[in-house]
C-alpha cells in the first residue's frame, strides 16, 4: 500500500471522531477506511460524501460527491470547518435537496429565492430562478457565502446562526433594542456540530 494512501485511511479514522465499539459501526469505518485507501478523494471530500450517504438527500449517487466537494471546497474558501456547514445543513434540511419551508426557503441550505438571487452574480452562479436552489452545488456556495457574509456583518457566528434563521434585518432591530437572541437555532447547529449524530457531522 502507497504511503500516501496508508496516511489518507488514518486521516479518515482520525476524522471520524467518536466512534462507537459495536459490531455495525466497526463494519461500517472498516468499509469507510477501505474507501480511503482505494480512492484518491480528498480526506475531508470522503468524509462528508459519507455522512451525505447516510440521509436521503434525493440525489442520484453519482451527484453526491460533487455536493461533498463543493461543501469542503466552500468551508474552506470562507474560512468554516465542513462540519459547521454540515450541521447547517442537518438542521436546515436534514440533508434532504428538495427541502422547502413554509416560507419558501428552498434546497440543502433552506435558501429564499430573493436572497439567493442577490448573492449569486458576485459568486458567478448561473441565476435560473428559484430552481437553481434545488442544485445542490449551486444551493452550498450561495448558502456558505451569506453565511460568511453574516458572520462578517455581525461579527459573530452565533449571532450569524440567528440571523440565518431569522433574517438579519429582524436580528438587527433585536439587538439595537437590547433584546436577547433566540437560541433555539443556534443550540440545535453548534450541538449538531459539537455533538453531531453518527455518520453525520464527522467532526471536520
Amino acid at each position: 500500500m502507497a504511503a500516501s494512501h496508508r496516511f489518507m485511511a488514518l486521516a479518515i479514522v482520525v476524522l471520524l471522531g467518536c466512534v462507537s465499539f459495536d459490531l455495525i459501526g466497526l463494519a461500517e469505518d472498516s468499509a469507510l477506511i477501505e474507501a480511503a485507501i482505494e480512492s484518491d478523494l480528498d480526506p475531508e471530500v470522503l468524509a462528508v460524501a459519507t455522512a451525505l450517504r447516510s440521509r436521503h438527500t434525493g440525489l442520484k449517487p453519482e451527484k453526491i460527491e460533487p455536493v461533498a466537494q463543493a461543501i469542503v471546497a466552500e468551508s474552506r474558501r470562507v474560512g468554516f470547518q465542513p462540519g459547521f456547514v454540515l450541521a447547517v445543513i442537518h438542521v436546515e434540511s436534514s440533508g434532504y435537496n428538495y427541502a422547502m419551508s413554509s416560507v419558501g426557503a428552498m434546497g440543502l441550505m433552506q435558501l429564499l429565492p430573493t436572497t439567493a438571487e442577490s448573492i449569486a452574480p458576485r459568486l458567478g452562479v448561473d441565476w435560473k430562478g428559484p430552481g437553481t436552489l434545488f442544485d445542490p452545488v449551486s444551493n452550498v456556495r450561495l448558502g456558505v457565502s451569506y453565511l460568511r457574509q453574516l458572520v462578517d456583518r455581525f461579527d459573530d457566528v452565533d449571532t450569524a446562526l440567528a440571523a440565518y434563521n431569522w433574517g438579519p434585518t429582524a436580528i438587527a432591530t433585536r439587538l439595537r433594542r437590547g433584546e436577547k437572541l433566540p437560541q433555539e437555532y443556534i443550540r440545535r447547529v453548534q450541538s449538531a456540530y459539537r455533538r453531531p449524530p453518527r455518520g453525520w457531522a464527522l467532526n471536520i
